[in-house]
């Protein structure tokens, strides 16, 4: 999978590794954000094949994320994620 990029946005660190670890593993070049606003920002500089996305998150949850991401690039594929339990 040469040149294709992944973006990993979830605000709990370990969670973030496994999935960076476990792509990077499968030859995908990854990169990471810790939260909404931060993956915002870094999405403009790596326009990433694939972002996967974690829901539950403070400041800026991962749904309204989404929603500006696609908003700016309407092409963008995101895989929402969540570990929470109800």
């Amino acid at each position: 999978m040469q040149g294709v990029v992944h973006f990993v946005v979830d605000d709990e660190d370990q969670i973030r590794r496994l999935i960076h670890e476990t792509l990077e593993q499968a030859s995908y070049h990854i990169t990471e954000a810790r939260d909404g606003k931060e993956a915002l920002q870094q999405y403009q500089l790596t326009l990433a094949d694939l972002v996967i996305m974690d829901i539950l998150m403070l400041d800026q949850d991962g749904l309204e994320t989404t929603g500006t991401l696609r908003r700016a690039f309407p092409n963008v594929k995101v895989i929402a994620i969540t570990g929470a339990v109800t």
